[in-house]
């Protein structure tokens, strides 16, 4: 637990990057995702290198995005992350009728 936790907050930090040895740090990456049994924990990493890879300059996007390819060439079972579809929360439905709250939970009635 400890290898894999450190690994992913090494994802977020700066270092990945600028960092020299990209290209070992991701092949340790896809070795370690590709050989993990927890389906859960694959996954989030592969949200997380979602994350990295469109907060990224070009050329590491490339490469995140590719080793995501790969990650999900090997375990279709996490395609389902990137394939999730999100509702948003501010739909012109629900923007309608919605009335604006204040910090404190009270709501602003519209008296005009």
């Amino acid at each position: 637990k400890r290898y894999f936790r450190a690994l992913y907050a090494k994802l977020l930090s700066d270092d990945v990057t600028v960092r020299a040895r990209n290209a070992e740090f991701l092949n340790l990456l896809y070795r370690s995702i590709k050989k993990d049994p927890s389906d859960k924990r694959a996954m989030a990493f592969v949200k997380r290198l979602s994350i990295c890879a469109s907060c990224s300059s070009p050329p590491i996007a490339a490469g995140l995005l590719l080793l995501l390819s790969r990650l999900l060439s090997t375990r279709p079972s996490l395609l389902g992350v990137i394939q999730q579809d999100y509702e948003h929360p501010y739909s012109p439905e629900t923007a309608t009728n919605a009335k604006p709250v204040l910090a404190d939970g009270e709501v602003i009635e519209d008296n005009a």
